[in-house]
């Protein structure tokens, strides 16, 4: 479902997911990151997005498909990966809010993990700041901001996040 919500245009998802604490990233570990981060959320909107009738732009499909098979090569080559369980999310271009059955206790920063679609192999990792953590029943309500993305990941999750909000709009409509 979308939502307005204080970090912009947010969409609740459900959608396999993990978060670990990690240390400030170096540079090149962030760049290749977000090369990854990049392509990921291109293949994303590839499959996620119908073919135009008269394919205007085939060389951009076809750089596409060959995110896509990359991708798919990963899969072949990390075959022992399970992914997390799926766990509801609210998601927008500049934070994420969960539900956790582990206390973040003095983690600020974390590397936040979502599989956005069962086509791709590979999660998209995003370098966050934990902003709050609040107790709720026997879990922690965190709320994480993104930081570090870069122009170009930014611009995709951005389009990634509108595309499930617009989606879950007209859903509502029926």
């Amino acid at each position: 479902m979308g939502t307005n919500h204080p970090d912009g245009v947010a969409c609740q998802l459900h959608l396999p997911m993990q978060w670990q604490a990690a240390g400030e990233l170096s540079p090149p570990q962030l760049e290749r990151l977000m090369q990854v981060n990049a392509a990921l959320l291109h293949t994303h909107a590839f499959l996620d997005t119908p073919a135009p009738a008269d394919d205007a732009a085939p060389a951009t499909r076809l750089e596409a498909k060959v995110d896509l098979a990359l991708a798919l090569l990963g899969k072949l080559l990390d075959v022992s990966a399970a992914l997390p369980l799926a766990q509801p999310l609210t998601l927008s271009a500049n934070a994420a809010e969960w539900l956790s059955k582990s206390d973040p206790g003095a983690t600020p920063s974390i590397l936040l993990s979502l599989w956005l679609s069962p086509q791709l192999p590979q999660p998209l990792t995003l370098p966050a700041h934990i902003r709050s953590a609040h107790k709720e029943g026997g879990q922690w309500r965190l709320h994480a901001e993104f930081h570090d993305l870069g122009e170009s990941v930014q611009e995709h999750l951005t389009r990634t996040v509108f595309r499930y909000h617009r989606r879950a709009l007209q859903a509502r409509r029926g």
